[in-house]
């Protein structure tokens, strides 16, 4: 399984509203073996979340974006140019 396959089926087990007890955007941490963990901002149903927290503009162009396909993408929520395209099967319900 690839981490963009796992996030994206959380996104998509998020938005079903199945778990009565889980909402909202998700959130994102990447871990790292060789330095600090941190945290990514995520691109969900067209705004900006950090934390789970809508951000509001101007948006920090130093924090590292995801949309809910995992794509890089840049404090705009467009794709970054170059950046690899993620495509889910329609039966994913995102």
């Amino acid at each position: 399984m690839t981490t963009r396959s796992a996030f994206s089926g959380f996104v998509a087990a998020i938005k079903s509203g199945v778990d009565l007890y889980t909402s909202g955007p998700p959130q994102l941490v990447g871990l790292h073996n060789s330095f600090p963990g941190r945290t990514f901002g995520v691109w969900s149903d067209d705004k900006a979340h950090f934390g789970g927290l809508p951000i509001r503009n101007p948006l920090p162009a130093d924090i590292e974006w995801r949309n809910e396909f995992f794509e890089r993408c840049d404090n705009t929520g467009e794709r970054l140019s170059g950046a690899a395209v993620h495509e889910l099967p329609p039966s994913t319900g995102i």
